[in-house]
């Protein structure tokens, strides 16, 4: 089985309670805030709807990379035009195929396809070809959860599907397998050269079975300064946003002490800055502790001190941090000597530490720790849940 689509018993000391559905958060607005441009051509605010002209190429991301969740939102688009939703998508490498995306095209066909509106490009035909004629507004509902896709189009329901029951024909592209695409990702509007419309976006998050957050308020509590030379001063949170400065020989230690693991996070860099994020933090070793590489990577190439690195001792396969002062998204996954990181939606590492020469002395239980070595590195969201089965 995929390691992402089933997961293990909790392994945490503590008790977690589920959480429930987010509230339902409205995603555009007059100054697209919290949304970035990838690519040429023109997006703004027009008609009260997010409007993009159509010229050149690209895509239009969201700040924040999303799980589980239903997204609602409604387009029109010139005739014969030709556009889409991407969900789940990466940074990196081709988002149509890595994660999804919910076809929108000008024309109405006759026959659906896999290429048609509605469609899960190139996995999955709607059932009817609900989309009204160009020009005209349509609503569209889809919720991802786990493996499962649902789609409502002008309320008419498409297809509500489990990824891993899709048939893998001939008609999928190699490489493309509906059970390996990504399970986390960003919202993207396309520009395939045409104009189109977006309005009324919103996202409701379902948050994961075994998944809770690490506490994040003013006092610090849940967590406790450590290291060779304590500096408390050098960790402050407001709303719920933790800023660690450089302070030599200090760390920050979660309370919560964790085994085999899934940590979710957010963080940002300030020009300059340097920092570890301890994956099993034991104050009584000063041996054999590793951790990952946080850096602002401008102009960067992958080295062991670059973002998603394991410090000094395995390089990510690309730099793949945003600009300073942008939002990263971080998972990191560990198993007794498994370790995989995903710096924006791309694995950057992955595979065995048995080949690290003091693997032995690792300690297979820790707190996670967050450092910095120069400038200032924020934090939040950070979210621990089980380790996902292989």
């Amino acid at each position: 089985m995929n390691r992402w689509l089933a997961t293990l018993p909790m392994l945490f000391l503590c008790t977690v309670a589920l959480a429930q559905d987010g509230e339902e958060v409205r995603l555009d607005s007059p100054d697209l805030e919290g949304w970035h441009a990838h690519g040429s051509g023109v997006w703004e605010w027009r008609d009260e709807a997010i409007w993009c002209n159509g010229e050149g190429g690209g895509w239009l991301r969201s700040d924040r990379i999303y799980t589980d969740f239903t997204l609602r939102f409604e387009y029109k688009i010139e005739p014969r035009g030709n556009s889409g939703v991407w969900l789940r998508a990466p940074i990196r490498g081709r988002a149509s195929s890595v994660g999804f995306e919910f076809q929108i095209l000008g024309t109405r066909a006759d026959n659906p396809s896999n290429h048609s509106t509605g469609s899960l490009y190139d996995l999955l035909a709607p059932d009817v070809e609900a989309g009204r004629p160009a020009g005209e507004w349509n609503q569209v509902e889809v919720t991802c959860i786990g493996s499962r896709v649902r789609a409502v189009l002008n309320d008419v329901e498409l297809y509500d599907v489990d990824l891993r029951e899709i048939e893998e024909n001939e008609t999928i592209p190699l490489g493309r397998k509906p059970r390996e695409r990504s399970h986390r990702g960003y919202i993207g509007l396309t520009n395939h050269g045409a104009q189109v419309w977006y309005r009324q976006v919103y996202i409701q998050e379902h948050p994961q079975e075994g998944f809770h957050e690490l506490p994040l308020g003013e006092e610090l509590g849940g967590w406790s300064v450590r290291g060779d030379e304590p500096q408390p001063a050098a960790y402050s949170v407001d709303e719920g946003t933790l800023s660690a400065r450089a302070s030599d020989g200090s760390i920050l230690a979660s309370d919560e002490v964790v085994e085999d693991y899934t940590l979710r996070l957010r963080y940002r860099t300030s020009p300059g800055a340097e920092g570890l994020l301890h994956i099993r933090f034991d104050e009584d070793r000063d041996r054999y502790v590793l951790a990952i590489a946080l850096a602002d990577d401008e102009d960067a190439q992958p080295s062991d001190t670059a973002s998603g690195a394991l410090y000094e001792y395995g390089a990510p396969r690309y730099v793949n941090a945003l600009p300073t002062g942008q939002w990263n998204d971080l998972e990191i996954v560990y198993r007794g000597w498994d370790l995989s990181v995903w710096l924006n939606g791309s694995p950057v590492l992955d595979g065995s530490l048995l080949w690290y020469s003091g693997f032995n002395g690792q300690p297979r239980r820790g707190a996670i720790g967050i450092e910095a070595l120069a400038g200032e590195i924020e934090f939040s969201e950070i979210q621990v849940g089980p380790a996902p089965e292989e």
